[in-house]
């Protein structure tokens, strides 16, 4: 069966006719099309989610100044805020997720290890999701990263007929790839369906 696809609908069909999830489709295309055996790829899927984990932690811990000196630090000030006896009417849960993204992206800015997801300049947002998604679910990172699969999925269809590139498509094109991708890897995990 090929699992390889590269529009919505033929996702959806498969998903429907299958009676598989997006991101089991997305570990069998990898393992169809590629050389690596499903352990292995389940087992780089972890790699990456705990890289994106250790970008938000490096963020989160040390204040990274980013060459110009324009960035840095605003990811601790938020944490901080979410821990204190204010409450933002955005909520605790978002102030934690809006930290980890910042903080994903002062490593990045600081020239520190991440993961494009599907770019460098939106790299924030899959961490972000997915970390506060793990938190909430009291979930392991194998779980969390299985979100990544997903995501993977919805990238691949992005990429086939339209663009990730900021300087093609615009700040719209990396940040709203990144929030499709991040959103379907949320609803799965949380048991929505195709």
């Amino acid at each position: 069966m090929n699992y390889s696809c590269l529009t919505a609908s033929a996702l959806l069909e498969l998903a429907e006719s299958s009676d598989l999830s997006i991101a089991e489709i997305a570990l069998r295309a990898e393992v169809e099309n590629g050389d690596r055996s499903r352990e292995e790829l389940l087992g780089r899927m972890s790699d990456y989610y705990r890289r994106m984990k250790s970008s938000v932690a490096k963020g989160l811990e040390i204040v990274q100044r980013s060459s110009s000196g324009l960035s840095g630090g605003d990811a601790q000030k938020v944490m901080a805020h979410s821990r204190g006896d204010r409450v933002s009417p955005l909520g605790i849960t978002f102030e934690r997720s809006l930290a980890y993204g910042l903080a994903v992206l002062e490593t990045n800015a600081a020239f520190g290890q991440i993961v494009a997801t599907p770019t460098a300049g939106s790299a924030g947002i899959a961490p972000a999701c997915l970390l506060t998604w793990q938190e909430a679910r009291d979930s392991s990172d194998e779980e969390a990263a299985q979100g990544l699969w997903t995501a993977a999925s919805i990238g691949k269809i992005i990429g086939s007929g339209a663009c990730f590139s900021g300087a093609q498509g615009g700040c719209q094109a990396e940040i709203g790839s990144a929030c499709a991708m991040a959103a379907a890897a949320i609803c799965e995990l949380d048991g929505g369906t195709p």
